[in-house]
């Protein structure tokens, strides 16, 4: 296989294959594809002007270059036409099929005459041609001589038609400034004015200006200056305006102006970032500005914004603290009172009844068609709560509010009479409770008396079970008690048991019978 097979052809970028027709450059020795030498004009090597030779041609040419030294110029330097194939202009066409056949070259010596001929006939036309653009370019350069010269004695006639002018207008000019000086300062002066008087304070300020100290420039300058920052307020444009009054700062009261445009920038941002939603950032901005304009009015707007916010995704409780904080402004009592009833019904649900309870509290009962129903709901079922948590003022103070007939129940419940039974060896301590006696001990048994209906009295029954023998000792009060009341009894124990430990149960009834609190104690047959 030839070496060349899998090279890169430069102008297509692709291998070249087996059996595709190839040709070489004469100098770089790059192989191409035929049609891509053809259709690039030549050797795709930028600067390379080989010839185009098959692989035979290739090696012949070389074997004569390499044999026989030349003198004449390298191929590079015969003039191509790229656009006719590679061809020499007009008397030499370097393709394999009309200029070499290998089935012609029978030896070296005849490839050497050949070849000489052909580089010497490049040299001639390249000779010739260089001698015609020598020609051409002394042509152009003398052409271009003249015209210099014919253009620089064009504007030296220029310049000095140039300063005569000049000379003349300065002429006329300084003598037009001298005479008319006065009078430009006085029209200026009266333009200046009459922009003023029309309102035109930017130009006013600008004409004074530039007439420095004429008349009462100065003064009038300021004033334009002043007033023009005045309307720039007045259009709301409040940052402009603050570099116009800073432009004259210790003129009246500019610096306090520039302060009040400052803040008036500062509102109009809050007034920004509350049409845009970023209500907390707005309400910063307007409690920076203690009390400018109505900022506490829109401090409040923020906040019940916020709220309503918090109030649409059902979080009622931060919405209640913002509208309890807002106070009266806008609907905030009517959303308030919605947040009430949607978060009591909510916790209801929740079976939270305390938390429903107090915020149906805080509703009209007629709030609702279902709020009163709603309402005394929450309120047994919170009392319930109470009565089973005993805590009976709690309980007694919820049903105080209810009207419900089912709360009889409760209220029986509530007005049962309660004993608590505290056993210690302390005749008047009601409170601290022992459970483990010795049989040599004194001991005492203290009961207090609550609940029952309001002002209600009862009796007392006290029934005491000593096991394991099952021994049962009783005593009745013949006192009256009320809820608060307290009894005490001293007991000894002198081994009821025959001399083991024994577990004594003590109960109390009130006048009913109604067992209304018991406990027990341990009573052992040793010394502490």
């Amino acid at each position: 296989m030839a070496d060349y097979i899998g090279k890169i052809c430069s102008y297509c970028l692709f291998p070249i294959e087996d059996g595709e027709d190839v040709v070489f450059c004469s100098e770089c020795k790059k192989p191409h594809h035929k049609k891509c030498w053809e259709s690039n004009g030549g050797c795709t090597k930028y600067g390379c002007h080989g010839l185009m030779l098959t692989r035979e041609e290739l090696e012949s040419y070389d074997n004569w270059r390499t044999v026989t030294p030349v003198s004449a110029p390298r191929p590079e330097a015969i003039s191509v036409d790229k656009s006719q194939g590679g061809q020499f202009n007009g008397f030499f066409t370097p393709t394999p099929d009309k200029v070499i056949n290998s089935s012609l070259v029978d030896s070296i010596e005849e490839d050497k005459n050949r070849w000489e001929d052909l580089e010497e006939k490049a040299r001639l036309e390249r000779e010739t041609k260089d001698m015609e653009e020598l020609a051409q370019i002394e042509e152009n350069a003398s052409k271009y001589r003249a015209q210099s010269a014919k253009k620089r004695v064009q504007e030296k006639r220029f310049k000095v038609f140039i300063t005569i002018a000049a000379v003349f207008v300065t002429i006329v000019l300084f003598g037009a400034a001298i005479g008319g000086f006065l009078f430009v300062r006085e029209s200026l002066y009266q333009s200046a004015m009459n922009h003023y008087k029309n309102k035109e304070f930017e130009e006013a300020r600008d004409t004074f200006a530039s007439l420095k100290k004429y008349k009462e420039s100065e003064d009038y300058k300021q004033l334009s200056n002043y007033n023009y920052a005045c309307s720039l307020m007045d259009s709301g444009n409040y940052k402009e305006a603050e570099k116009v009054f800073l432009n004259d700062k210790y003129y009246k009261d500019s610096k306090d102006m520039a302060d009040l445009c400052v803040k008036e920038q500062t509102y109009q941002s809050g007034l920004d970032k509350l049409e845009e939603g970023e209500l907390r950032d707005a309400k910063k901005i307007f409690k920076s500005l203690d009390g400018f304009r109505d900022s506490d009015n829109m401090i409040k707007e923020a906040d019940f914004r916020e709220a309503v916010n918090c109030y649409e995704n059902e979080d009622y409780v931060t919405a209640l603290e913002l509208f309890e904080s807002i106070g009266d402004y806008k609907d905030t009592s009517e959303y308030m009172q919605t947040c009430y009833y949607n978060y009591a019904v909510k916790k209801l649900e929740l079976s939270e009844y305390e938390t429903a309870y107090n915020y149906f509290s805080k509703l009209p009962r007629d709030y609702t068609p279902d709020t009163n129903d709603l309402y005394e709901k929450a309120g047994y079922n919170y009392a319930l709560f109470c009565l089973n948590d005993k805590d009976y003022d709690t309980a007694e103070k919820i049903l105080s509010t209810l009207t419900s007939e089912n709360i009889d129940v409760l209220y029986r419940e509530l007005y049962k009479w309660r004993a608590t039974i505290v056993f210690n060896t302390e005749p008047s301590d009601y409170e601290t409770n022992i459970r483990t006696f010795s049989m040599y001990d004194l001991w005492y048994v203290h009961i207090t008396l609550d609940g029952g209906p309001p002002d209600g009295e009862t009796t007392l029954k006290v029934k005491y079970v000593v096991n394991p023998n099952n021994q049962v000792l009783k005593d009745t009060f013949k006192n009256k008690y009320k809820s608060g009341d307290t009894e005490t009894m001293c007991l000894f124990n002198s081994n009821p048991t025959y001399g083991v430990d024994c577990k004594i149960q003590a109960y109390v009834y009130d006048g009913d019978g109604n067992l209304i609190g018991e406990s027990e104690v341990l009573v052992t047959k040793d010394k502490e």
